[in-house]
């Protein structure tokens, strides 16, 4: 089935309104293309989470306390291990990575941000 980008919108409206999926979808039509845009959206969200090399970008410090710069918390590749973690730079000093706890983390390679978190009521 091609949607024109109007329609699109509207079905985009209708998979994510929980009144209207209480109905069962009125049709096996209106499952599949809900279904369709639901598996998208999941893929996309995926393909967008990509991992950034520290050569590359690092993330950016737009928090400030007391002289010390950043960053929202992010994903980290580190010696082998995935974790949580921030950048922050105190002064002109060179950024750390730190970790959870408040350890400074050697040895990461790359970042990306956090996924969103699930939106109440989803299920996928």
């Amino acid at each position: 089935m091609h949607l024109q980008p109007n329609q699109y919108a509207s079905w985009l409206k209708k998979a994510h309104d929980p009144e209207w999926t209480e109905h069962r979808y009125r049709t096996a039509q209106d499952r599949a293309m809900v279904s369709a845009i639901l598996d998208l959206e999941e893929a996309l969200a995926r393909l967008a989470q990509k991992w950034i090399s520290v050569k590359e970008r690092l993330p950016e410090m737009p928090l400030t306390t007391n002289d010390v710069h950043y960053s929202e918390r992010v994903l980290v590749s580190a010696k082998g291990k995935i974790l949580v973690a921030d950048l922050n730079q105190w002064r002109d000093e060179t950024p750390r990575w730190n970790d959870d706890s408040g350890c400074y983390l050697e040895g990461v390679t790359r970042w990306q941000p956090l996924p969103a978190p699930p939106r109440k009521g989803e299920s996928r």
